[in-house]
């Protein structure tokens, strides 16, 4: 995994008991595959948030903690929202020159990376696992050049955005049900 990854930086965790324009991620947000912008907590209004740790489109996003299945999930970011920022338990992915993040993204996902992942976390609990920068990058896994990562990632593009575009059309047939147009197909 070095290889694919220079650094893995960090945010802050903290948590304002108010309504701030900033925002810290949850560990939800990376969860599951897919980026959730609605997984956040409200940062401290006296509390300004360093450059560095904002979350930005195009980013990386990996789960140091979670549960022994998902500790090292990760998601990508294909749109940021504004002034939204890291965590501590999210990593963002800063990759070597020679990596594309959409490629690594799906990589992190594979059956055996995701398996090497859930070895080398460690957790007293049942609930909880953590894994260490050092082990992750310790992770084995094919090396693929760059040229072939790009290609792969544009196929991956073309999917998610045929995906949106159906849940988009399944949205818009949702809302035209029960709104009382049955017509949906000008039958």
């Amino acid at each position: 995994m070095s290889s694919y990854i220079h650094e893995l930086r960090s945010g802050k965790s903290l948590a304002g008991s108010e309504v701030c324009k900033n925002k810290v991620l949850k560990t939800g947000a990376a969860t599951f595959g897919w980026f959730d912008p609605n997984q956040y907590k409200y940062l401290p209004n006296d509390y300004q948030p360093l450059p560095e740790h904002r979350v930005e489109t195009g980013d990386l996003m990996i789960s140091r903690m979670n549960t022994p299945n998902l500790v090292g999930a990760c998601s990508y970011v294909f749109k940021a929202p504004e002034d939204m920022y890291y965590p501590d338990r999210l990593w963002k992915v800063i990759p070597t020159e020679k990596t594309n993040l959409i490629f690594l993204w799906q990589l992190l996902w594979d059956d055996e990376v995701r398996r090497q992942i859930k070895e080398k976390a460690s957790g007293t609990s049942g609930t909880m696992h953590n894994i260490s920068k050092a082990r992750l990058l310790k992770v084995k896994c094919i090396d693929v050049p760059i040229e072939i990562q790009n290609q792969y990632a544009n196929d991956v593009v073309h999917v998610v955005k045929s995906k949106v575009a159906i849940d988009h059309g399944v949205i818009l047939i949702r809302k035209a049900l029960q709104s009382g147009y049955h017509n949906v197909w000008g039958n």
